[in-house]
């Protein structure tokens, strides 16, 4: 038995949900490390500015983190539908 279309349409659509969020991902990982550098450089050269940046660049690694937390989440439920799809294919 084949599986069915309807499965799939729902795999590719939660496969683009991965890709999207895996993009906010990595834009919110570069953001943090610019932000962080930046900080470093302002905290060395005693700049009042630094503080704001390092409170910046700790809500972006938050955002960073909780993306990759959905992240992991939509891998399983891709795994989990590829699975069902692999294991009826074969029956």
């Amino acid at each position: 038995m084949c599986c069915g279309c309807q499965d799939i349409s729902s795999l590719s659509s939660k496969y683009g949900d991965l890709l999207q969020e895996y993009h906010k991902f990595q834009n919110y990982t570069f953001q943090t490390s610019q932000l962080l550098i930046v900080t470093k450089t302002l905290i060395e050269s005693k700049n009042p500015q630094a503080f704001d940046l390092y409170t910046q660049a700790f809500k972006t690694h938050v955002n960073a983190f909780n993306s990759f937390i959905e992240l992991l989440v939509l891998y399983e439920e891709i795994t989990q539908k590829y699975w069902h799809i692999y294991t009826n294919s074969r029956n």
